[in-house]
Order: structure tokens, then C-alpha cells, then sequence
């Protein structure tokens, strides 16, 4: 299999339309030991996985409000400017002005051509995948997942999941040379759905939402397009409509199931200090921190509105080197104590030896923190750095007893400590942004190099190109 041919490098990919809340490292640790401060937790190293996941109806993902997407970030080069040449200063004969018009004639109409040239390229499918071909290759999504039926298996619904690849294979500025990749789920609110259905022994059937290219039958089931959505129950309407938003979607799978009821009422071993919204106050807001962090210096407004919709509050005179200085700290001081509530758990889990729902709003959270951290998404003076740099030695093994549980590898569709695709979707919403901050968004493309290269997911491969020969 030949590698994907050059293309030459492009601008910044155009800025994302308004988003909504509906949608929104390190080499590989060493075999030793990571010290923790939690007592008594053991953590066996999870083996290398083969790559990929079966390639069966790709496993359910998770709930809640989703990280806002963008449209696919690539930018095509401005045409060349037709060279004008200086006007006449005297009008042309009588004789050449027939002749001077039909001319013009001729030029409209080669600039119309021209144009709609223009637009059938615009309109070329982002995912070229070779038509008839098996969409997977060692049971990874590369193409476009074929439709869902029109209605499920009774009780096991079919979930869709906002997904990304850790590359479109587009040329642009942060895709660069590298081949397309598979789609990932990354979403944290849908992989919690899941992971919540898994632990409770619920089946659902998992379909991939790339948040850059949004497959027609789901936009025509779907018209609000938001993920998580569900088709069936529990956790749906019916059986033959599509229902979203994250709370909903918890309270009906409550309501129309009895196992996800009684999980659900598991409680966590210290249940007065660790609730669900005790976890998620302090896990969400240091996740987005994280990347909030890496660009709060800026001055560019696009940015900053973005920051805002990811929680971050600013004071019109607050000055930028404070305010990056304040929001770095309140990042920090995120670790610190997400470090002091894994250490002191009485269990393996929040739930004990066995994790419970509060678990999840853990987990999810911290799982897409540690990939912004190992990649260097994070305005750490550390970053790119391992949580253990920022002296938080007990998350990654908190991370690694959840790689070894089935709902983890269902949901994520892999056992890693990282994922590129988790970062890139909310990357791409920043790559036209904060150049005052990023080397004019050298810094963004680095981070997703520096992220493909230690995805184990991610094989450079062009699949695309294999597939078609």
C-alpha cells in the first residue's frame, strides 16, 4: 500500500458557523509502575490491542449535550486573478468594437464556466471512499457506515454518536500530508450514554456521527441533527423516531428500564461527598480549562466568544496575559483536586470495586483531558506533558482500570490512553482563530501532528487508495 501522495499545504480552514451546546503527549509510559497516592490500587498494564474494532454495527455511544461542531476545515485556494490588462486610451475603431464585445461576451462566459467549475469542486464529498468497497478496514470505519433499518431491534435501540477522524486527509493546515483516518467517537456526553447502557447490561446498536460530514439518512431522520440521538428504546421515543438531548434521553432509559434504574441507584461508597454533580462541577470545567488555557492570552474576538461558550468568563478589562495566567491556574488547581478525590477513593472506582453512574461523569471527562494534555492542547508550562507532570500521579491508572472493562472498549471502540480524534473536532473550531496566540495556527498544527503520531489508532495509511486498486 503506497502512502498518500503530496498535496500541497493550505490555509486555515474558514470559520464554523454558531455553534450550539446540543453539539458541541507523551511517547507511551514506560511497563513501570506509576506511583499514586491511592491506596491499595493496583493497576494491571492493559495489553496492546490489535487495531481496531470488530467491524459489526459499530458499538453505541454516549449521552448528553455534544462539543459543537464545525464544517469540514478545508479551504481551497483563491483562483488566480485574471490579469487586467491597462485600458485603452483611445476607443477602438468602429471596426473592433463587434469584435471587442463578443470578446467580452466570450470572457462572461468563461468566468461562468469557470465559476461553476468552482462550485462542483466545493461540492466534491469530503470522505472519498472507492463506491462498493467495504467501508472498514481492520474493523475501523474509513468510508461511510451503510444506513441504520428503518427500526430497531425491540429493546435494543440504535444510538448515534458524534464522531471524528484524527485526519480528513484534506491537505489543509492540519491535516497536512496525512492520510485519511477512521472515524472515532469522541464525543464525551454520548460515550457516557453508553458506557451507562453497557454497565446496566443493555445492547444498543452504535452509529457513527462524523461531526464533519453528517450522513444524509440521519439528517433526513433527524432533521435537528444533534447527537447523542436514539432511535428505539430504551432511551427513545418509539420505534420508528429519532429523540435527543442528553437529560431526556438519561430519564427515559430510567423510566423504561429496570436495569438501568437499579444501576443507576447504585451509589457511589462515599455518597454525601461524591455525587453526580459534585463530579461533574469539578471534572467538566477543568477538561475545558485544559483547553481553554492554551489560548486565553489572545486577543481575537472569534476566540474569545468561543472560549466563552466552553465556560470560560472573561472581564472586558481583564488584561490578557492575566487572564491566560488566571485561567491556567484555575486548570491546575482543576488537577489537584481531581488528583485528591481519585487518591482518597475507597475502591478502585467511586462506586467501590465495581464503578457506579457517578464513575462516568468521571471518566469521560478525564479521558478527553488527558488526550488535550498528552497532545498539548493545554496552556500548561508543562504541556505536552502526562497528568503525572501536573502532579495527578492517580488519574491515568484510574484511566487504565476503565481501558479494561467492556463498556469502555464497546463505547470507545478502542483500549487507549489517548485518542486523536478527541481533540481534532474541537481543534478545527479553533483553526482559523487566535493566531494571534498560536503562529498564525502553527501551534494547532503541531498538536495534531504530535497527536496522529501517538494515536496507536492511527496507521498513516492511505486506505482510500488501497481500497480503489
Amino acid at each position: 500500500m503506497e502512502p498518500k501522495a503530496t498535496k500541497p499545504a493550505a490555509k486555515a480552514p474558514p470559520s464554523p458557523p454558531l455553534y450550539t451546546k446540543a453539539d458541541l503527549e507523551l511517547p507511551p509510559l514506560d511497563s513501570e509502575t506509576i506511583e499514586s497516592n491511592a491506596p491499595d490500587r493496583s493497576v494491571a498494564t492493559v495489553p496492546d490491542e490489535p487495531k481496531g474494532v470488530e467491524a459489526t454495527p459499530p458499538p453505541a455511544e454516549p449521552p448528553a449535550e455534544v462539543v459543537a461542531e464545525v464544517p469540514h476545515a478545508v479551504e481551497a485556494a483563491p483562483p488566480e486573478a485574471a490579469e487586467t490588462s491597462p485600458a485603452d486610451e483611445a476607443a477602438p475603431p468602429a471596426a473592433e468594437v463587434d469584435t471587442a464585445q463578443e470578446s467580452d461576451v466570450k470572457a462572461d462566459e468563461d468566468a461562468e464556466e469557470d465559476s461553476e467549475s468552482e462550485e462542483e469542486e466545493e461540492e466534491e464529498p469530503l470522505v472519498k471512499w472507492p463506491e462498493g468497497k467495504d467501508p472498514y478496514v481492520n474493523g475501523l470505519l474509513y468510508g461511510r457506515q451503510p444506513a441504520p433499518p428503518a427500526t430497531p431491534v425491540p429493546g435494543k435501540p440504535i444510538k448515534a454518536v458524534l464522531s471524528c477522524r484524527p485526519s480528513y486527509g484534506s491537505g489543509d493546515i492540519l491535516d497536512a500530508e496525512s492520510a485519511m483516518g477512521p472515524v472515532m467517537p469522541f464525543c464525551p456526553y454520548c460515550l457516557r450514554i453508553g458506557m451507562w447502557m453497557r454497565e446496566a447490561g443493555l445492547e444498543f446498536e452504535t452509529y457513527l456521527i462524523d461531526s464533519k460530514d453528517k450522513p444524509e439518512w440521519f439528517l433526513e431522520g433527524y432533521p435537528a441533527g444533534s447527537t447523542p440521538a436514539i432511535l428505539g428504546t430504551p432511551g427513545g421515543v418509539s420505534q420508528t423516531e429519532w429523540a435527543g438531548e442528553t437529560k431526556d434521553i438519561i430519564e427515559r432509559m430510567k423510566e423504561q428500564s429496570d436495569a438501568i434504574r437499579v444501576w443507576s441507584d447504585k451509589p457511589a461508597t462515599d455518597a454525601e461527598t461524591h455525587t453526580i454533580d459534585t463530579v461533574n462541577a469539578l471534572f467538566e470545567p477543568t477538561a475545558f480549562a485544559c483547553l481553554g488555557s492554551l489560548i486565553a492570552d489572545t486577543t481575537d474576538p472569534a476566540a474569545v466568544g468561543l472560549l466563552g461558550f466552553l465556560g470560560q468568563k472573561f472581564e472586558d478589562d481583564e488584561p490578557h496575559a492575566a487572564r491566560k495566567e488566571r485561567v491556567v491556574k484555575k486548570f491546575l488547581d482543576g488537577v489537584t483536586e481531581m488528583e485528591a478525590m481519585v487518591a482518597s477513593l475507597n475502591g478502585k472506582f467511586f462506586g467501590g470495586d465495581e464503578p457506579c453512574v457517578v464513575d462516568l461523569y468521571a471518566i469521560t471527562m478525564l479521558f478527553f483531558m488527558n488526550s488535550c494534555v498528552e497532545f498539548g492542547f493545554c496552556g500548561a508550562p508543562q504541556a505536552p506533558c502526562s497528568l503525572a507532570d501536573l502532579g495527578a500521579p492517580s488519574l491515568l491508572p484510574y484511566i487504565r482500570l476503565w481501558m479494561q472493562r467492556e463498556s469502555f472498549a464497546y463505547c470507545y471502540q478502542h483500549t487507549h490512553e489517548i485518542s486523536a480524534a478527541s481533540v481534532n473536532n474541537l481543534i478545527r473550531m479553533l483553526a482559523d482563530k487566535a493566531h494571534d496566540v498560536t503562529n498564525d495556527g502553527e501551534v494547532y498544527a503541531k498538536i495534531m501532528a504530535r497527536a496522529r503520531e501517538r494515536d496507536p489508532v492511527y496507521d498513516g495509511i492511505d486506505h482510500a487508495a488501497a481500497a480503489a486498486a
